[in-house]
């Protein structure tokens, strides 16, 4: 039983990361992204997860919250890598 909780963390893990890749690489190549294409386009329901990660591992990235009628909603630009970390927007 403890071997298949490991296997199902480490297979989550990896999805997640994989989600985590792809959301980086959606960034990178439009400069932003919403909650409703993360979900439509990788499948990937913890946006907010994703961009915390993604800005502890060193990427910049900021939150427009736009309001329209009765609902709100994050828009999140990307801008490369903090240069704190030493490396340049675009590595």
């Amino acid at each position: 039983m403890l071997q298949t909780l490991k296997q199902i963390s480490m297979e989550t893990t990896e999805k997640f990361e994989s989600k985590i890749k792809s959301v980086l690489a959606h960034l990178q190549n439009h400069k932003t992204i919403t909650s409703w294409q993360a979900i439509a386009l990788y499948r990937a329901t913890r946006l907010s997860a994703i961009i915390f990660i993604l800005k502890e591992r060193g990427h910049s990235i900021s939150t427009e919250m736009v309001y329209e009628k009765k609902s709100r909603y994050a828009v999140y630009h990307y801008s490369g890598m903090n240069q704190l970390t030493g490396q340049h927007a675009g590595n």
